[in-house]
């Protein structure tokens, strides 16, 4: 049977993250084929109210010091085993039953086992993988699947635009299940509280790290249209990525936007101009903020 490992990062969140592990007991089919791998803060003692003796489930705990979301997911990956890796929040709810089975079904379809599959998520639905599902033949051709640069956001992007860029050279491996629900209870949605893990997230920090993250990307693709072609794999290394800070005036930030987006024609043109308007707007928002921080 194909294991299944959920990769979750959770910090202060003992009740919502029992939440999300009595709403796993609850929906899956086969439990056996399980495993569960939660990095937890060394200074987080909130972890030992996590009730994990009170459901079926295979859990690992990874105590460790505090690191950033790609770090977080780059050690819970090491340590599974599973032939299908999900990632995780722990402010979910599983709603749809045997999602297990309906996702199994989906992954059984594809020979060489190279997709991103991604569930209804009732906030970003098809707009976006919030919760991406990878197999562990495409996370090892990535090498680095999750880059620990990315310090709380933009890994399900850095996966999709590898995927939009392999559905581009004509091999769509982007599967949206409309039908599993994995809810994401966001307090942006009313559906939690602002609590200190929300509030400690810096929402623009990774803006930067995914512009500087496109040459890997570009690499990405490649070794998955060699791998789908069955052709040599490469050894390739991704050291030495120079993030830059954020431009201080908008024409810098205009002209980086352009050269990594706009210019990138690896890449469809409703995508390069979606992700250049994005990247100009939440530069200016967060230019916005800081100056009112700054005043107040």
């Amino acid at each position: 049977m194909t294991k299944i490992s959920l990769l979750i990062p959770t910090r202060g969140r003992p009740k919502i993250l029992n939440r999300l592990l009595e709403s796993i007991a609850q929906n899956t089919q086969n439990l056996a084929n399980i495993e569960i791998i939660l990095y937890i803060d060394e200074d987080d003692k909130s972890h030992e109210e996590i009730r994990s003796q009170s459901f079926t489930l295979t859990i690992k705990k990874l105590i460790r010091s505090k690191a950033t979301m790609g770090a977080c997911n780059t050690a819970c990956f090491k340590e599974s085993t599973g032939d299908i890796i999900i990632l995780l929040n722990d402010d979910v709810v599983m709603r749809t039953a045997n999602w297990d089975r309906i996702l199994t079904n989906e992954t059984s379809k594809i020979d060489d086992q190279i997709y991103l599959i991604y569930p209804n998520d009732l906030f970003k639905q098809k707009k976006l993988p919030t919760f991406p599902i990878l197999s562990r033949r495409t996370c090892e051709l990535l090498q680095d699947p999750f880059p620990a640069a990315y310090k709380g956001s933009f890994i399900e992007t850095q996966l999709f635009d590898i995927f939009i860029r392999l559905k581009y050279q004509g091999f769509d491996r982007i599967k949206y299940l409309d039908n599993v629900i994995f809810e994401h209870m966001h307090h942006r949605l009313d559906k939690a509280a602002l609590d200190q893990t929300y509030k400690n997230r810096n929402r623009f920090g990774d803006d930067f790290t995914f512009v500087a993250f496109t040459n890997q990307r570009q690499t990405q693709t490649k070794q998955l249209i060699r791998a789908i072609n069955k052709q040599p794999i490469t050894d390739d290394t991704f050291k030495n990525i120079i993030i830059s800070a954020a431009p201080k005036d908008c024409f810098s930030a205009l002209s980086l936007f352009y050269k990594n987006f706009m210019a990138d024609k690896s890449l469809p043109i409703m995508y390069r101009s979606y992700l250049f308007y994005y990247h100009c707007v939440r530069y200016l928002a967060a230019k916005i903020i800081k100056t009112q921080a700054d005043t107040a």
